[in-house]
């Protein structure tokens, strides 16, 4: 409504004073003296001004009382502090909405004595609808009054009587409704971030959503007085509890708001018909929505008095401000995500990039032995192929003989791509099959990303079994590692023994095309821990997708750390699929004196031997590399095996090319004659190599002692262990043993104190950052 002085309903909605800029001016209610109280005290008359000469209204004196600015505000404060849930949501009355309401007003104006009024409570609960009418009448037919400081005042004693009347049998009809949907709003927010914490986002989404329609019904039944009415008390000195009710329905209703904006977003990824592009594009902007709300609620709940809530609620209301920023950060790596895989697809032109698909059963350092391999292609955005092979059919077009690791001489004679995952920095090995994809297909790719058996087996829990009649095979979940594998090694087509794979990967994509919304959150939820568990992992020529996998743990690269470092690999050579039915362990104790050494007890349990699968019943032969930071020595080793390996080939005698990255490697290995370690050079590390053999029922351990450089030694303590991708550790253990003189005061993780020393005891299912504080 415009801001016109002749108009005094719209002062009702505008209330002066206010500045140039049309903000209220709350400095200048300091000037104000004659306010009303509804307590008898001694009498005044007050006199509204005098009307224009064709105003046929007539307006007699209303009694009052006189009290100090300092009274009236102690008085509203006393009020505010009764326990009326902090919910409220104000909006603007439409000018189309009193328009309407006063043609239906046939009521006289009265003005009641004040002087009567005992209980002014029970009165407005009784008479609020005809104070309201008289209210309004008499506004919208007075015109023209007298400026000046009298009618500034006139119009703050009926906007406070206004809202005294109207307000309080508002407040006492809708407290208890209030109340219910407040409380069931927060206990939804809770329950949202606990689903979020499990990652169930579709879970967490609904909570939200939930949240969101219930601080809008507390909302609205607290919507009496209009948003620019409520701003003017809020301002007002005194009204903190008010300010802080704003704010947190205001604060309750964005976080809310984002929720649901995730809700509809993953309705937008069930509607994409499998366009990666659109998917992309409906998350983006739910998360741009949500990052936009988390923030605003921020600032609003920061400027929220604890003090101004119930005492009982105080410590909930900082506890959940707490976790404001891990909204913030979940939502803001969630962002990233979405513009990863816009960038992924690529807005226009083509893409092509290798998938590995590498198997744990069969260890290798950057996760597996990838037997098969796959070429996804995008084009503007959209998938355009996706086809699967047997890597040995690609190996095969190689025109070139390039020897092999030492470690693999005994059962290959060349070298191809796959076994280029031999380097364990994967950033390096995704360059050497590069190259040999380009040596092997004549084209080029724009990246290598690896996947796990693993990932596709939970798809199948989510989606369903997938039916294989050519092969007379349904796959699900649990069966599909071991029936893929009994197909490859004893299946009929041995020519092509893979491909099942071939024929399975289309029938896959089609079910997870048709999947519903709650199929493709849990589809998202499983990629997000397949990336903790490092079953998959990502390099790209692109600079701008290379930082992104750098950053968000997808790169799979050697740490660079300040502080100690430890790294321990296996590679399965020649031991089928033996690592899927080994049990390890593995015990770090950590001696701080006048050196920094560690000792390492690796132990593994073979259980095969009498499987229904005899690739699961043959020795395993791994090569252990333990990286530790450059300048390391050995100090001992027991248990190691010390097999007689020779290469299938005298490569002197033939016209074999070396490569030079496995070159440069190898040229760094010196071998300790007494106990058979090849000691080395890996990533900026110092690498030491041994073997460990284990026959089926038999456990087999091996324990190294090495030192550290004593750059490590003094201050505080810090030890970053890096996990194999593809390794289970079922048990893992880590001790501290320190001096006398010193002790452990602050540790992450938390290391219990034993009387020797501290342990720490967990799952090693992914990259362990102990930081130790010591006195």
């Amino acid at each position: 409504m415009p801001r016109n002085p002749y108009h005094v309903m719209g002062a009702m909605f505008d209330v002066k004073p206010v500045d140039e800029t049309g903000r209220v001016a709350v400095s200048e209610t300091t000037e104000i003296s004659a306010l009303v109280c509804l307590r008898k005290k001694k009498e005044k008359n007050i006199s509204l001004p005098e009307t224009d000469e064709t105003s046929d209204i007539k307006i007699e004196p209303i009694l009052a009382s006189q009290i100090s600015k300092e009274d009236i505000l102690r008085e509203f404060e006393i009020y505010l502090r009764e326990q009326i849930p902090a919910v409220v949501r104000l909006e603007p009355i439409r000018e189309e909405q009193i328009n309407v309401a006063l043609k239906h007003i046939r009521a006289p104006v009265k003005f009641v004595d004040l002087e009567t009024v005992q209980n002014p409570v029970v009165l407005a609960e009784e008479r609020s609808a005809t104070r309201a009418t008289d209210l309004d009448v008499a506004l919208s037919s007075y015109s023209n009054p007298k400026k000046g400081k009298s009618g500034t005042r006139i119009f703050i004693v009926l906007v406070i009587v206004a809202l005294s009347f109207l307000g309080s049998k508002y407040i006492v009809g809708a407290k208890k409704q209030v109340v219910q949907q407040s409380s069931s709003a927060v206990q939804n927010l809770e329950e949202a971030k606990a689903k979020l914490e499990t990652l169930d986002f579709n879970g967490a989404s609904g909570s939200f959503l939930e949240a969101y329609e219930q601080f809008s019904k507390a909302g609205d039944n607290l919507n009496f007085m209009g948003s620019t009415l409520g701003s003017l008390l809020a301002d007002l000195p005194g009204a903190e509890k008010l300010k802080s009710a704003n704010n947190l329905i205001q604060a309750g209703q964005l976080i809310a708001d984002a929720g649901k904006a995730m809700t509809e977003a993953m309705d937008g990824v069930w509607n994409s018909s499998g366009k990666v592009n659109k998917m992309a594009e409906s998350l983006r902007n739910a998360f741009n929505v949500s990052n936009g709300n988390i923030k605003k609620a921020g600032t609003l709940l920061a400027n929220v008095d604890v003090l101004s809530l119930p005492e009982e609620k105080q410590s909930s209301f900082e506890a959940f401000k707490s976790k404001l920023p891990e909204f913030e950060k979940l939502i803001s790596v969630g962002l990233d995500y979405a513009k990863f895989f816009d960038d992924l697809t690529g807005s226009s032109g083509t893409k092509k990039f290798l998938i590995m698909f590498q198997n744990p059963s069969e260890l290798r350092p950057t996760g597996g032995f990838p037997g098969s391999y796959g070429v996804l292609m995008f084009q503007d955005g959209d998938l355009a192929d996706f086809k699967v092979d047997d890597v040995y059919n690609l190996d095969g077009q190689l025109k070139e003989n390039i020897i092999p690791p030492k470690q693999l001489q005994h059962i290959t004679p060349t070298w191809g791509m796959r076994d280029a995952n031999w380097f364990i920095d994967f950033p390096a090995s995704a360059k050497k099959i590069m190259s040999f994809y380009k040596k092997e297909s004549g084209s080029d790719i724009d990246g290598v990303i690896t996947l796990s058996p693993k990932l596709v087996s939970g798809i199948l829990d989510v989606i369903g079994p997938i039916d294989m009649p050519e092969y007379g095979l349904t796959l699900t979940g649990e069966n599909f590692t071991d029936t893929i594998q009994k197909e490859v090694e004893y299946g009929p087509n041995r020519a092509q023994p893979k491909q099942i794979l071939v024929d399975f990967a289309p029938k896959l994509l089609e079910k997870i095309y048709s999947s519903d919304s709650q199929q493709w959150m849990d589809i998202f939820n499983m990629i997000v821990m397949s990336i903790e568990r490092k079953d998959i992992l990502m390099y790209f020529k692109e600079l701008k997708l290379q930082s992104f996998a750098y950053d968000h743990g997808l790169s799979g690269h050697v740490k660079n750390t300040d502080g100690d470092y430890m790294m321990i690999t296996f590679s399965n050579v020649k031991g089928s699929k033996t690592d899927a039915v080994i049990d390890n362990s593995i015990s770090v104790n950590t001696q701080i004196s006048d050196e920094l050494a560690h000792t390492v007890s690796i132990s593994r349990k073979h259980n095969g031997g009498k499987n229904q699968y005899g690739f699961y019943n043959k020795q395993n032969p791994t090569y252990v590399r333990i990286l530790a930071p450059a300048g390391s020595q050995l100090k001992s080793i027991k248990g190691n095996s010390k097999p007689d390996f020779r290469p299938l080939l005298g490569y002197a005698d033939y016209n074999f090319k070396k490569d030079e990255d496995l070159s440069g490697l190898e040229a760094t290995v010196h071998i300790d004659a007494k106990t058979g370690v090849d000691v080395y050079r890996e990533s900026g590390k110092t690498g030491f190599g041994f073997w460990l053999i284990t026959n089926p029922g038999e456990t087999k351990t091996v324990t190294i002692q090495y030192s550290v450089p004593d750059k490590y030694i003094g201050g505080d303590y810090n030890l970053y262990m890096q996990k194999q991708p593809g390794l289970i550790v079922d048990e893992f253990n880590y001790s501290l043993s320190l001096p006398s003189n010193t002790a452990v005061i602050e540790s992450q993780p938390t290391l219990d104190r034993i009387s020797d020393g501290y342990i720490l005891s967990r799952k090693f299912d992914n990259d362990i950052d102990l930081k130790i504080k010591l006195k």
